[in-house]
């Protein structure tokens, strides 16, 4: 597949993340589904939460189900356990324990990835400590794995929804890229910041393919916004699961009342209207 990176939609996409600044995206996180799954377990799980969602998060690909249905059945089932475990080699069980029931595609690859985490003995001092960037490297270094890597990055994301249920207020590190999924590589597409030169047929399996480069773009908007890639992502991930949807109108009448009550009307639509370009008003 042939494309070429738009360097004048980053420009803009740059500014639309600017303009909105760290304490607009910060209060967007909290419409997300994946940080009500971490405040609901930390109520219900607070010995083990944190722990239970890094964990969940390494093996969150190839799923049964779609991503905000996973994480709620999650919480329902370990919600019900977690009560007598308070030890991190027995959250690694849990979470084992679940997904052979409901995380079952590729399960002994999953299975064999939580058993390697369960032997690495630095990774619950950066847990506790708070130490995101050393994590996401501790934990790549456990797994033979890219510290970029999607359920990596991910992995400080859903640890990072923890504290902020819990009332902690954190800008997360720059240097930790964006979890390139389905949903980020199609919003890079129809925001205009790739252009695909030999396909008609666009979709996220082909652009998953590209996942370095579709990396690499949203750092520099990153870079050019002041805005850390994980929390862009927060925004991605909420809007892009409207990307099936066939106009930017349409999708601004399925937008919940969450976002729209947090950040306003006209900012929604500015969103909507740049991340989401290529689609016909």
């Amino acid at each position: 597949m042939r494309y070429k990176i738009n360097y004048d939609r980053i420009e803009i996409i740059s500014d639309v993340f600017k303009i909105l600044g760290i304490n607009k995206i910060k209060m967007i996180e909290v419409c997300d589904i994946q940080f009500h799954v971490a405040k609901q377990l930390s109520m219900l799980c607070p010995q083990i939460s944190k722990y239970l969602l890094y964990l969940n998060s390494l093996v969150s690909y190839r799923l049964m189900y779609h991503g905000e249905k996973f994480w709620v059945i999650f919480t329902q089932y370990v919600s019900e356990k977690c009560i007598h475990i308070s030890d991190f080699k027995d959250a690694v069980d849990l979470v084992i324990d679940f997904s052979v029931k409901y995380n079952r595609i590729l399960i002994n690859q999953k299975v064999d990835r939580l058993r390697k985490i369960k032997r690495c003995n630095e990774i619950v001092r950066y847990i506790d400590n708070h130490e995101f960037e050393l994590l996401a490297k501790y934990t790549a270094k456990c797994l033979n794995n890219n510290p970029n890597s999607k359920t990596v990055v991910f992995s400080i994301k859903m640890l990072y929804y923890e504290l902020k249920s819990k009332g902690f207020d954190i800008v997360l590190p720059n240097t930790i890229a964006i979890p390139v999924d389905r949903r980020v590589a199609l919003i890079t597409y129809l925001s205009g910041l790739l252009d695909i030169l030999d396909e008609n047929d666009i979709n996220a399996s082909k652009l998953l393919k590209i996942s370095n480069t579709i990396r690499k773009i949203w750092q520099r908007i990153s870079l050019l916004s002041s805005i850390p890639s994980l929390h862009i992502d927060s925004v991605i991930w909420y809007l892009g699961k409207y990307s099936n949807l066939n106009s930017r109108s349409s999708i601004l009448n399925s937008i919940d009342r969450c976002l729209i009550s947090i950040i306003g009307e006209n900012d929604v639509k500015y969103l909507v209207d740049e991340l989401f370009y290529r689609l016909p008003p």
